[in-house]
């Protein structure tokens, strides 16, 4: 049996899973989406369904596919619904839930149905715009946008929005409230000047600019929920066999969840399904939560990555069963890049908050999160994720974090290998560069030249008093000793003094 609107009444209740009422089915669209990726089935369309399963926003999605990329005919299949497989570790404890997700309403290809995704614009009730079109997505092509579906996703928006001007005569009731959930800063503002430029390089109304301007919100959004995709083909059989039902568009997803929106009381007030939410946070400034999700998550995950690599460790989840490196993780993240976090945007109580669930998430069985995939543009990462927590452990300890030492050598142990240099650094680092990583860990003097570099650190971590000294030690003691030895030594000193 396939999932569909059909069948789903045919589907056996159980305690592990969550099936709509028929009720959901007749809700109004409400929302437009550009994307069919996992991230938007399972973060915004799940918040989407969770609020109308409690009565709460009373909308739908009408999906836009984007790309050309797959094919839309598991969807039309299965009448947009799919299995939201959660699984992971919550407070110390396993959690294993199932919800059939009746959120999206339609799915349209633009590059077949674009008269169709031009109608929309039409619907008074339409209100909001979400997009996950990747990174790459989000980029500016100057284009006709009043070609028949225009190539990229600014030129897609900034089609449909002057359709809807058009359709409502420039009306302020009309507006919208556009998020982009694209994973680079200043998502909302970045997309808003692109559209701003399309619309001026197309030489659109100025009415339409001022309508834009004055009427559509742009919101910088930040997005934080680790969802892997499809299961595997034997867990997915398992979990069809368990629930009774074939499903071609299963996501697996971890518990935690976060949809962080800059806003203010308007946007609150359309949003409304954030009300049903926990996860969702709109607020008027986002810094403090991309900080927190930067070093505390994203900056533990690679100062522990060449560690963990250079013994033989594939995946965070085992990173988490071997006590040493479990232990430098915690600790590094709690003892060190904590320190670096806490200050006047974030207390210490939000801090130890975070790191709790962070040290859940890095534990999660179901997920299998490679280090190598971690190490990708490997230089770029500890830069933006870790030369700021050194400057502000020592600027607020007058010390060298001696755990972050230790990964940076193991860092530089993992780039001298002429094998890693090339697979990992290649996308962010020029060739003088790359010969630069691959002998700085040979001699002090060679150390001291990269942690000076301006460009590669955006500081010259040089300055730091002690912190050449520790890395190059930390790089002897790796090659003497081998990565564990080395690093279970640092971790038995360390521990012995907190």
């Amino acid at each position: 049996m396939i999932l569909s609107k059909q069948t789903i009444s045919e589907v056996a209740k159980r305690d592990d899973l969550e099936i709509p009422g028929e009720n959901i089915f007749a809700l109004p669209e409400k929302v437009l989406q550009f994307g069919t990726g996992g991230l938007l089935r399972g973060l915004g369309d799940f918040y989407i369904h969770h609020a109308n399963a409690n009565g709460k926003f009373n909308g739908r999605i009408v999906v836009v596919k984007s790309t050309g990329a797959g094919d839309v005919n598991n969807f039309k299949l299965q009448d947009n619904l799919y299995t939201l497989c959660v699984r992971g570790i919550e407070s110390g404890q396993r959690k294993e839930e199932n919800i059939i997700c009746t959120a999206i309403s339609r799915v349209l290809t633009a590059s077949e149905e674009w008269k169709e995704v031009l109608a929309a614009a039409g619907n008074p009730g339409l209100k909001i715009i979400i997009s996950n079109t990747t990174e790459n997505g989000l980029s500016l092509v100057r284009e006709n946008v009043l070609q028949t579906a225009p190539a990229s996703f600014p030129g897609k928006l900034t089609a449909f929005l002057f359709e809807r001007y058009k359709i409502f005569d420039g009306a302020a009731s009309a507006g919208m409230i556009i998020i982009p959930t694209e994973l680079i800063p200043g998502n909302g503002k970045v997309l808003e000047s692109y559209v701003l430029e399309l619309a001026h390089s197309n030489s659109l109304p100025f009415e339409f600019i001022e309508w834009l301007e004055k009427h559509c919100r742009f919101c910088n959004s930040l997005v934080d929920r680790i969802v892997p995709g499809k299961p595997s083909q034997e867990n997915k059989l398992q979990i069809e066999q368990k629930l009774g039902y074939q499903d071609e568009l299963m996501l697996i997803a971890e518990p935690y969840n976060l949809w962080v929106i800059e806003g203010d009381e308007q946007v609150k007030d359309t949003l409304s399904f954030a009300e049903a939410c926990e996860g969702i946070i709109i607020c008027p400034d986002l810094s403090k939560y991309r900080e927190l999700k930067l070093r505390m998550l994203n900056g533990t995950h690679s100062i522990a990555c060449a560690i963990a690599m250079l013994t033989g460790v594939k995946t965070v989840k085992q990173a988490m069963e071997d006590d040493c490196i479990s232990a430098f993780i915690k600790n590094v993240m709690r003892h060190e890049i904590a320190v670096a976090v806490t200050g006047d945007l974030i207390s210490g109580n939000e801090v130890k908050a975070f790191a709790e669930k962070v040290t859940d998430r890095f534990s999660n069985p179901y997920i299998e999160h490679c280090w190598e995939t971690i190490a990708a543009n490997y230089v770029t990462k500890m830069q933006v994720r870790l030369a700021p927590v050194i400057e502000g452990y020592y600027h607020k300890t007058g010390s060298v974090p001696s755990l972050i030492a230790m990964g940076f050598a193991a860092f530089f142990v993992f780039a001298s290998d002429e094998k890693n240099n090339e697979k990992n650094l290649t996308n962010t680092s020029s060739v003088k560069l790359r010969d630069m990583l691959l002998h700085a860990g040979q001699n002090f003097d060679n150390l001291a030249l990269v942690l000076s570099n301006t460009d590669l650190w955006q500081t010259d971590l040089n300055k730091i008093p002690g912190l050449a000294k520790e890395i190059f030690k930390n790089i002897l003691d790796i090659k003497s000793k081998g990565m564990k030895n080395a690093l279970k030594d640092l971790l038995e000193n360390m521990l012995s003094e907190l």
